[in-house]
């Protein structure tokens, strides 16, 4: 009981000092309508901003490996996204990309560079902190396990994110951006630990945003006038609502979810069954 009493305020703490730190970025991100931009590259010093975001990660990922090897990896990467969405809660909302001169097709890119992003600090935080204890890694290297065939079905599962935040989203807030973002994310998180539960779970961390991503430049190429003007029409599709640290923030968070979830659906096979048996002559 005392154990799971320091876990507890280990995880709490953990949350709150990475919450303070990443909102230590906000006067970074200031763009030119006097607020933080919805994206790095609509700050008024882009370069400054994308610095000091990485610089601020950098301690933030070490409370993550903290609160993974504390209790494991998962938790871990979760801290990192809660972490992440205190600083996305006070960035600005598809409002201020499209009356601030910013792009569908900005917002796309941008949020495929965070999907590599949060694949790379996933992948530390799980090095750090060791794979899942009900799940060993069934080889000795961690490339081996991205390399996975469970990797691609994860991908397939990352497909439900962006579909279950479109049916979500009514409206352009930056709560319910946020929240459509980690329901649609439990959702991968949750149908990629049925598909493929061999797999450490690494990459799904990452392969949601990665679909938003393609959805993004999916409507960014699709035409049809300025986003502004989509915008006070009222025409602009629900799947522009996220803005690409919203995407980074709620996949970290709701895949998390979703992988606990799943915890209780799956047995995991012993991954040595399927390995031939030594035979020993006497």
């Amino acid at each position: 009981m005392l154990k799971s009493a320091l876990r507890n305020t280990l995880l709490l703490a953990s949350l709150a000092c990475g919450g303070g730190l990443m909102s230590l970025a906000t006067s970074a991100l200031v763009s030119t309508r006097g607020v933080p931009g919805p994206l790095l590259s609509m700050a008024e010093r882009p370069v400054a901003a994308a610095v000091t975001l990485a610089a601020l990660l950098v301690p933030a990922t070490l409370l993550a490996i903290v609160a993974g090897r504390a209790i494991n990896a998962v938790v871990g990467v979760f801290v990192l996204g809660a972490s992440l969405a205190v600083l996305a809660m006070q960035c600005g909302t598809v409002e201020d990309l499209a009356f601030g001169g910013g792009s569908l097709m900005a917002a796309a890119i941008e949020t495929a560079v965070w999907s590599a992003v949060v694949a790379v600090l996933a992948l530390i935080v799980f090095i750090a902190s060791g794979p899942l204890p009900d799940l060993p890694r069934r080889s000795g290297r961690w490339t081996s396990e991205l390399a996975d065939s469970g990797t691609f079905l994860f991908l397939l599962a990352s497909l439900a994110a962006p579909a279950v935040a479109w049916v979500l989203l009514a409206s352009p807030s930056k709560g319910q951006a946020i929240g459509a973002t980690v329901v649609g994310s439990v959702a991968a998180g949750l149908l990629g630990r049925l598909l493929a539960p061999r797999t450490q779970p690494v990459l799904i961390f990452a392969l949601p945003i990665l679909a938003a991503a393609g959805v993004q430049f999916l409507l960014a190429t699709r035409g049809g006038g300025s986003i502004a003007d989509a915008f006070a029409a009222g025409t602009l599709p629900r799947n522009a609502f996220p803005m690409p640290i919203d995407w980074a923030a709620g996949s970290m968070c709701g895949v998390a979810y979703g992988l606990g979830w799943a915890r209780s659906m799956v047995r995991v096979p012993d991954p040595t069954a399927d390995m031939p048996k030594r035979v020993v002559r006497g």
